[in-house]
């Protein structure tokens, strides 16, 4: 039994097969999987060789696969006219009918939590939450995109450091660290050709604009105190996902505390972005832990449960928890 993961995301789309004793087999990254950024002739080509190389180390087929899970980026939100071409984009590129495309939060989820009852968060790019209770219900929120929504994004983030630029630029606020190092890091001579850059040059491009969380990162490590309180200011944002998704769903008392865990480039913050988010959620009834598994081994391993509906994934879990970094089973 050969059973694909692939979690796809608007930066990067990690591929791997796992066997059914949950050893990894192969993997492989390539690029966006987000049909507003590639298409569909950009969605067929990245699964096409994502596929290609992941069953070509792992010396299969693609008729081999007993079983796919793949998350979509925005699959069921944005993504919905659109939906039908995407699932039919996957059958050719799968060449059978044996997978299932979700949303690219429901794979984070699967492998943060295991595929168990729980809370994940996503922030990325954009930013978005998904869960499920004991009883198997589901519920979502945010995930509204950038133009509107995605708050606690490192899209947000990087605005948020250009807004506080321009503020300061203007003195509209006292100049700090980020005044000096947004200057250095465009090569301004003028704080004006800022617009230069994002409007003309980079189109206001969402990708580079999320980039610019990193460099947040940098000046909050740097000792910035409007940078620490930026990723505080995306806790709080992140911690009101979970409070809404708790409202949802049927976490009763027998539940403990809910698990709560997480995948995305913002939480590369580390701490400055952790922390915050421990304390927003520390009110007794959320477990903030580290993700079990990244999304592309959780997207197997729910291709597995899938395929063997009310099989024990403790085994499998166990044998991929040895094979990839996250919390315990």
């Amino acid at each position: 039994m050969h059973l694909l993961g692939v979690d796809g995301g608007g930066t990067k789309t990690a591929f791997m097969v796992m066997n059914e004793q949950g050893r990894i087999v192969s993997r492989a990254t390539l690029g966006s999987l987000d049909w507003f950024q590639i298409g569909a002739q950009g969605l067929a080509r990245t699964l096409e060789q994502g596929i290609g190389l992941v069953c070509g180390e792992a010396g299969i087929d693609r008729s081999e696969l007993s079983y796919a899970m793949l998350g979509v980026p925005c699959l069921g939100d944005e993504l919905v006219d659109e939906e039908p071409v995407v699932r039919d984009i996957i059958r050719q590129v799968m060449r059978h009918d044996r997978f299932e495309a979700v949303n690219d939060a429901e794979v984070g989820w699967a492998g943060s939590l295991a595929c168990q009852p729980g809370i994940h968060l996503v922030s990325g790019t954009g930013a978005i939450g998904y869960g499920v209770d004991s009883s198997g219900r589901t519920a979502r929120a945010s995930g509204w995109g950038y133009a509107v929504g995605d708050e606690g994004s490192a899209y947000w983030l990087g605005r948020l450091l250009l807004a506080t630029f321009t503020r300061e630029a203007d003195g509209r606020e006292e100049r700090s660290m980020i005044y000096e190092v947004v200057r250095s890091h465009f090569g301004l001579s003028d704080d004006f050709q800022l617009l230069k850059v994002v409007q003309q040059e980079w189109h206001w491009n969402r990708e580079r604009i999320a980039g610019l969380a990193l460099l947040l990162h940098q000046v909050a490590k740097a000792g910035e105190s409007k940078a620490v309180r930026a990723f505080e200011q995306a806790a709080c944002e992140l911690s009101l996902i979970v409070r809404s998704i708790a409202r949802q769903l049927q976490f009763g008392a027998e539940q403990g505390d809910v698990p709560v865990s997480y995948s995305g480039g913002v939480f590369q913050a580390g701490a400055y972005m952790i922390e915050p988010l421990r304390a927003q959620l520390a009110d007794g009834r959320f477990s903030l832990i580290r993700p079990i598994f990244e999304p592309a081994a959780g997207a197997a391993l729910y291709a597995y449960k899938r395929l063997r509906p009310g099989a024990d994934l403790t085994g499998i879990a166990r044998s991929l928890q040895e094979q990839t970094a996250g919390g315990s089973v």
